[in-house]
């Protein structure tokens, strides 16, 4: 019974560990995504005031 116990808590907690690390890694690729569009834009930007 407490081996039940102990192995649905460490379910629990390997179900939140990947939670957390799939929201980790959602916000990592909004970061990336985020800077590639700023890189983009301030390109342009750069190419507009050359002509």
């Amino acid at each position: 019974r407490l081996v039940r116990g102990m192995m649905l808590l460490l379910e629990c907690m390997m179900l939140f560990y990947m939670l957390v690390r799939g929201m980790m890694l959602l916000l990592e690729c909004m970061m990336l995504f985020y800077m590639l569009v700023r890189g983009l834009e301030l390109k342009l930007h750069i190419q507009e005031d050359t002509h």
